[in-house]
């Protein structure tokens, strides 16, 4: 690999001390678009989310309503997603800091109660935009953001092909105004000021406000929030909850490169064969998908998954630290993405559940959907804990060993808080 401006390199000081930050302060959340038939406002109740028009400013400052349930933030009507009634919806999941199960479990449990709604399935106008972001300001070197960039760039039709859940993989709508321009653009010698004036980078872009410490003569960064627009719609959340991680690792992965400079995409093996992949698939080749012409379609999904395949190889050791528990989930989507597998969501979750390091059993999915829904209150931990064997089903004692099993597997506690009056994730 070659890099550029390596004047400008993090020394290795740098480099454990922005570790240690985004360890404790980068999170993720997700935009998810559905073509619901049901208006916000008959929805909204069901996730017992706040009504609100913005999106952006709820995401970026990153507080959610004390009983948000499923930490859905707010929903609100798109007209860019299409549905039976003329519009869709979009629901923003707040950013958090919680690792793969818990954030599927959390999708999960949205799209039970979307499943109550009737609402559709996905299509081509549907889309999910993962933010990651950190949940404090802190000055950072640009040249983690221009690496970031870069390995989207390098990896595009990798991300894509992960991220991808239409049935006609490469037809979304306008999909060739989100990645189309990532080929030829490049951070390399732009001031972040450059960077973050173009506003949407196409497969990830920047926000035009709050990331630039302004007056400061370097333009360094006060904090990073970039958005991934690659995954498709699907309603899937092993998926979804997967992608995010990998995004997450991505950022991780951009520090570690950061020591050296700014990535030189040009010089890693797979950026011709990624470059030719993503201009057929945004430039909308719909013979490279017609079954009257299947070598050409099979030759294009293989150049895809070798991409992804070497994206996840390449972010192995930043998915072994940020979350192992989703790495066989993305390597499963690698070689068989979501619009490749049979059935519908459902079935195509159930495939997705992970087989052997990850697996809640379905005692511990139980209590680790009543405890993310905030639906148990009670005026102690025990009277909690009483209320959810009542529920599920079970002895005290078994919910005590539940909630040993669930930190044993995931690395989070559920523990009481007074003043919720209900258990939380820790």
């Amino acid at each position: 690999m070659r890099f550029a401006e390596t004047r400008n390199k993090i020394s290795y000081d740098e480099y454990f001390s922005i570790v240690s930050y985004l360890n404790k302060m980068l999170a993720i959340g997700v935009e998810m678009e559905r073509p619901c038939a049901k208006p916000h406002s008959e929805i909204a109740p069901k996730l017992h989310t706040v009504l609100d028009g913005s999106s952006s400013s709820l995401l970026r400052y990153k507080q959610s309503p004390a009983k948000s349930k499923f930490n859905v933030n707010h929903i609100y009507n798109d007209g860019s997603v299409s549905s039976s009634r003329g519009s869709g919806v979009e629901i923003v999941f707040t950013a958090t800091t919680e690792n793969f199960l818990f954030i599927r479990e959390k999708i999960a449990a949205i799209e039970a109660e979307l499943d109550k709604l009737t609402c559709e399935d996905y299509h081509y106008s549907c889309s999910n935009h993962i933010s990651v972001m950190t949940l404090q300001d802190r000055v950072i070197n640009p040249i983690v953001l221009k690496n970031i960039i870069q390995l989207s760039r390098a990896f595009s039709a990798g991300l894509l092909w992960l991220g991808a859940g239409d049935k006609e993989f490469g037809v979304r709508q306008r999909i060739s105004s989100y990645a189309d321009p990532q080929l030829s653009f490049t951070p390399i010698e732009r001031n972040s000021s450059a960077l973050v004036s173009r506003g949407k980078m196409k497969l990830c872009h920047t926000d035009k406000e709050g990331l630039i410490e302004f007056g400061n003569e370097n333009s360094l960064l006060s904090g990073l929030f970039v958005e991934f627009r690659h995954p498709d719609g699907f309603r899937v959340p092993s998926a979804i909850a997967a992608n995010m991680i990998l995004v997450k690792a991505i950022v991780h992965k951009a520090v570690e490169l950061s020591t050296q400079g700014v990535l030189e995409v040009d010089s890693l093996d797979h950026w011709q064969l990624n470059k030719t992949a993503t201009q057929h698939i945004m430039e909308n080749k719909l013979q490279h998908f017609s079954p009257t012409n299947t070598e050409a379609t099979a030759t294009l999904q293989e150049w895809c998954r070798q991409i992804a395949k070497k994206l996840i190889e390449f972010v192995i050791p930043q998915l072994k630290s940020v979350d192992s528990n989703a790495i066989e989930t993305l390597q499963s989507l690698a070689q068989e993405p979501v619009f490749l597998r049979k059935g519908n969501h459902t079935a195509i979750e159930k495939s997705l559940r992970c087989r052997i390091n990850c697996q809640l059993n379905k005692t511990e999915s139980k209590i680790v959907a009543i405890v993310l829904s905030k639906e148990i209150v009670g005026n102690s931990a025990a009277d909690n804990r009483k209320k959810i064997a009542e529920k599920v089903g079970i002895s005290l004692r078994l919910v005590e060993h539940s909630f040993t099993q669930i930190k044993s597997k995931t690395g989070q506690f559920i523990v009481y808080d007074s003043d919720l009056k209900s258990y939380r994730v820790e």
